[in-house]
């Protein structure tokens, strides 16, 4: 029954599948490959084509970030493959790693996003008025639920956005910043409550 259910997904992602095996999207698609390999227990798998394939047919934010990773084919090919969520991601240097969880109304606009971004459902990552600047997000940031990341503003590496948190200002590395306006509560350097 397995072997007939991924026969069945490889003919209906067909386009996607040959794509994967011939390496359009390179490096980051392979890197996106790993960290949701290592942060998706439940689709983890050391086969990385059963890996691509359950990802690509069950995660629709997974597939929305291949099919942005692979350019033009991806554009022509998101006419068939509808994303049916609301994730629009505005963003042309995102490193590999980049893995959405629930991406449902989520709004990615920012000038950079690092290596081995995680990012949940409802978040705003955009300009604070229009025509504004963008931010640029660093290596290992988590952005949780419900959490606003607005202006031309730069999140370090290693940081921890809580859930519903509004960021307005700069978050230095190895940090969690959490409430509305966002507060670091948590610095590895010992420094506590600032403004951020």
């Amino acid at each position: 029954m397995n072997i007939f259910k991924q026969f069945v997904k490889t003919i209906y992602y067909f386009p996607l599948v040959i794509t994967y095996l011939c390496g359009v999207g390179g490096v980051k698609v392979k890197q996106d490959l790993e960290y949701a390999n290592e942060i998706c227990r439940f689709f983890s798998n050391k086969n990385k084509y059963i890996l691509f394939l359950n990802l690509i047919s069950q995660l629709p934010e997974w597939r929305q970030v291949y099919l942005m990773r692979i350019g033009r084919i991806g554009r022509l090919l998101s006419i068939i493959y509808a994303k049916n969520i609301l994730l629009a991601i505005h963003c042309d240097d995102i490193e590999g790693g980049l893995f959405i969880q629930h991406g449902h109304s989520t709004e990615i606009n920012a000038k950079r996003i690092g290596r081995n971004c995680q990012i949940w459902q409802n978040v705003t990552i955009g300009v604070k008025y229009s025509g504004g600047e963008t931010p640029v997000i660093g290596n290992n940031v988590k952005i949780s639920a419900g959490a606003c990341v607005l202006g031309g503003i730069n999140i370090g590496d290693n940081v921890t956005i809580g859930a519903n948190a509004v960021v307005l200002n700069d978050v230095p590395e190895n940090c969690i910043a959490v409430g509305v306006p966002a507060k670091i509560i948590r610095q590895h350097n010992g420094r506590s409550e600032e403004n951020c």
